[in-house]
């Protein structure tokens, strides 16, 4: 099923996912890591900080993080912040799991400012695009600030098990929101 909900003028398109009830409990073979901006890049052998790989950006560490075994998440603890970047759960990379350490959604903001005509179609404007089967977002917001400049997504979600895709937010009260989902 193809769900999409676009109109001309979007100002922003937030998702907010206020799902922690429904994320499963941990388990031994879950990979979990930092994400503290400010911190250095990445770099293969680099030395875990109180036994958590750290990383300055979101797709830092969804790029580079440990592949876990037996089935296991891989867990991004997402300090507080307004994080300008555009992300990409590959397909090849399940059971990915974001975890906003704010105390509400909007403490943690994923954010890009995209738009149709400059990307090449609606369908290339997302901050987050969601290929990864068994997604969960708690506690975190997806934004697109593209402003009247033409139609934006938040968030195109591909994969499927997606347990924790949750209500979309129109925070500004009158934006257009936008998300995609075929499952």
């Amino acid at each position: 099923m193809l769900l999409d909900m676009v109109r001309p003028l979007v100002l922003a398109a937030v998702i907010a996912v206020f799902l922690s009830g429904f994320a499963p409990r941990a388990r031994a073979a879950d990979v979990t890591v930092l994400v503290k901006p400010g911190v250095p890049m990445y770099r293969p052998g680099q030395k875990k900080v109180h036994g958590m790989l750290v990383f300055p950006t979101i797709q830092n560490a969804l790029d580079h993080a440990p592949q876990p075994t037996d089935g296991g998440r891989v867990i991004l603890r997402i300090t507080p912040g307004v994080y300008h970047e555009r992300i990409w759960v590959a397909q090849n990379r399940p059971n990915v799991e974001l975890l906003g350490l704010g105390k509400k959604p909007s403490d943690t903001v994923i954010v890009s400012g995209h738009y149709e005509k400059e990307s090449g179609g609606t369908f290339f404007t997302e901050t987050a695009e969601i290929a990864g089967d068994g997604f969960i977002a708690d506690n975190v917001t997806f934004e697109n600030d593209a402003g009247r400049v033409g139609q934006a997504l938040a968030a195109s979600v591909l994969g499927v098990g997606l347990e924790a895709i949750g209500p979309l937010l129109d925070r500004l009260g009158t934006t257009t929101k936008a998300v995609t989902v075929d499952v």
